[in-house]
């Protein structure tokens, strides 16, 4: 008999469904959460101190810790292309959009300038 069947899976794991081989019976086991990330490093598979919402809550999902050049964290821990706006001209995007959705033009419309403000 020694069977253990788990109720539910702590945070970080998911249930996993196999049959054994040798005596035909259903065997559920929890399983590390893995989790996958399109542009950048993936969360973390289990919940980290700093950061409890970086992590992967549900196996398979898109959850991101860290962004690679030219994109930034959106509100559901997923790396996105930087879009900064312009309002009269175009907004920086990518590398060139310092965070987004800031105020960031790349050219402008006619009539204005483009001028650098270093705040350095």
């Amino acid at each position: 008999n020694n069977l253990e069947v788990c109720a539910s899976c702590a945070h970080g794991y998911h249930s996993t469904f196999d049959n054994d081989l040798n005596t035909g019976r259903l065997i559920v086991k929890c399983e590390v959460n893995v989790c996958f990330c399109s542009h950048g490093t993936p969360g973390d598979t289990i919940p980290p101190d700093g950061h409890p919402n970086r992590y992967c809550h549900t196996h398979g999902e898109e959850v991101c810790k860290v962004c690679a050049s030219g994109y930034g964290l959106n509100s559901k821990n997923v790396c996105e292309w930087k879009q900064c706006t312009c309002s009269n001209g175009v907004g920086a995007v990518g590398v060139h959009c310092f965070m987004q959705g800031s105020k960031d033009c790349d050219s402008c419309m006619g009539g204005f300038t483009l001028f650098m403000d270093d705040p350095f």
